[in-house]
């Protein structure tokens, strides 16, 4: 399958943006779908990345913070693609999902340190009935 879509992209690469968008517009759920909503999407990240750059250095972002802002907004922007083929206009929907990305306070601003326990934890079984 990962061979059957780096040649969907490779062929689709070589497409004009308006021709990949009547495609994914016309595409049936499935692997040429999924191609097609990627080749989009990396059309867009231009978009993504300067609305990231420019909203995240106003809110004093690192480099770091607007690399992670501008990924977050391009998974989304793929969720969204994945699931709408209505989206009239693709380049502004990825800027206003990264400016969101950027207005979003709850959002981690900082990447999740992984933390492993030292020792195995202790499990302890229970027998018999459990009563609801």
């Amino acid at each position: 399958m990962r061979m059957r879509l780096h040649r969907l992209d490779v062929r689709y690469a070589a497409m004009t943006d308006a021709e990949v968008e009547a495609l994914w517009r016309a595409s049936a759920p499935g692997e040429r779908e999924v191609a097609l909503v990627r080749q989009v999407v990396l059309r867009a990240l231009d978009v993504i990345e300067l609305t990231c750059a420019e909203a995240g250095r106003l809110d004093g972002f690192s480099d770091g913070e607007i690399e992670r802002a501008g990924d977050e907004a391009a998974v989304r922007l793929f969720a969204r693609l994945h699931t709408n083929q209505r989206v009239k206009n693709t380049r502004a929907l990825a800027c206003k999902l990264a400016l969101e990305v950027i207005a979003d306070t709850d959002r981690r601003r900082f990447p999740v340190e992984l933390r492993f326990l030292e020792r195995r934890p202790r499990l302890t079984l229970i027998e018999g009935k459990v009563e609801r």
